[in-house]
């Protein structure tokens, strides 16, 4: 076995099925990928307690279309809430949660997490309303994809107020989401007024 990586046991022929965990860019710590493989996904939560511990923790984490339960995931977001070393980059995309997850990721969302990928976890309009309800004040977000999860108006309120709280936020993909028209309204509202937040910050700097 190669050092500074870790397998789980994949079928023949399916390739990257397991659990692997190799060395990132120097630096960067640990990432850890784990592929589509019924069973070996109740492996993750003790494997993510015992990195998050390592003097050269993970730093990025996807754990895409393996079939983790909702209290598997809720699990995993409170032991990365409240690790020591805060994760960069967290993908839990195809994988479906619904919206028991939503108040665990909100409070993910509080952390110095900086990339969150959400596709297709099944959160609906009443995930995205206690997300937008229990949304931190302040969130270190620069990317975040949240397409596919059919939140249709409630969707639109959680992007509002996300634009308003993370003032690094850079792109948001909330496509997929069944967004009514009004939906642009509540939007371009947000974007007006943290334009506005900036300018006034600016303009209260010495020169």
């Amino acid at each position: 076995m190669a050092a500074g990586k870790i397998w789980g046991r994949g079928e023949p022929g399916r390739g990257d099925c397991g659990l692997g965990a190799g060395r990132g860019e120097p630096g960067r710590g640990d990432c850890c990928n784990v592929g589509r493989r019924r069973g070996e996904a109740v492996i993750v939560i003790p494997f993510i307690s015992w990195s998050i511990q390592k003097e050269n923790p993970l730093l990025r984490l996807t754990v895409e279309n393996c079939e983790l339960s909702s209290i598997g995931v809720i699990i995993l977001l409170e032991c990365l809430t409240n690790a020591k070393q805060l994760l960069d980059v967290l993908s839990i995309a195809d994988n479906h949660l619904g919206s028991s997850v939503a108040a665990a990721l909100a409070r993910f969302l509080g952390s110095h997490v900086q990339a969150l990928n959400a596709t297709y976890i099944g959160l609906g309009t009443v995930g995205f309303q206690i997300l937008e309800e229990t949304l931190p004040t302040e969130v270190a977000l620069s990317h975040i994809n949240i397409s596919k999860n059919r939140g249709g108006i409630r969707a639109a309120y959680f992007v509002s107020k996300l634009i308003c709280q993370a003032p690094n936020l850079v792109s948001i993909n909330a496509t997929g989401n069944l967004l009514p028209p009004e939906s642009l309204e509540v939007i371009c509202n947000s974007l007006k007024q943290g334009t506005c937040n900036k300018d006034a910050k600016s303009a209260a700097l010495p020169t």
